[in-house]
């Protein structure tokens, strides 16, 4: 794993250097947008490594508060140039949630959302919300991609929604037994 990142790691510190060169506000922003992307590649390719420790069961998730505001910044200085080259408009709507949650994670979901929701909008727009819901007593929250995309055939909703359903009454389940205090922690819900 160490030589798939080191290129990766090597990129980051000239762009380290970079940003301490006088530059111009334009390309201050490259700069930095250019290391946020470094560090979400940097981030897949540690996704990779999850995905084979997920499928020997041996992943921990690192639980802290997340603010959200925090990650719509990330999140929209990576999708924002792809969805005006397309001219998809794109919107966070602003919070001041925290979350309890592994930030890597989320943000590798929040990614997959607007990953296929961009792909699959033709015209329009996209928002992404997150708000406070309730599953039993315990304090959750709701993230939100909507699209003016295609979306899903007919035939396609029941069995999805399914799948969906009993996703979420897993998700409600392992919430549950964190907030029980269950040895074995959970993700909470997305």
């Amino acid at each position: 794993s160490h030589d798939l990142l080191q290129p990766l790691s090597a990129a980051r510190l000239f762009l380290s250097t970079l940003a301490t060169m006088e530059m111009g506000a334009d390309q201050t922003d490259l700069v930095k947008r250019l290391g946020n992307a470094f560090e979400s590649v940097e981030e897949l390719m540690h996704a990779v490594l999850d995905i084979s420790r997920l499928d020997s069961q041996r992943i921990e998730f690192n639980r802290k508060p997340v603010a959200l505001n925090a990650l719509f910044e990330r999140l929209r200085d990576e999708f924002e140039p792809p969805a005006a080259e397309r001219d998809i408009g794109l919107r966070f709507v602003s919070t001041s949630l925290t979350v309890d949650s592994d930030p890597i994670f989320l943000r590798r979901i929040a990614q997959n959302l607007l990953l296929n929701s961009l792909k699959y909008t033709e015209h329009g727009g996209v928002l992404v919300t997150c708000s406070e819901v309730s599953v039993g007593e315990v304090p959750s929250w709701l993230l939100c991609v909507q699209d003016t995309g295609v979306g899903f055939g007919h035939g396609s909703v029941t069995p999805l929604a399914r799948v969906i359903s009993d996703a979420t009454e897993e998700a409600q389940t392992v919430v549950r037994d964190s907030a029980a205090g269950d040895a074995d922690g959970g993700t909470g819900a997305v």
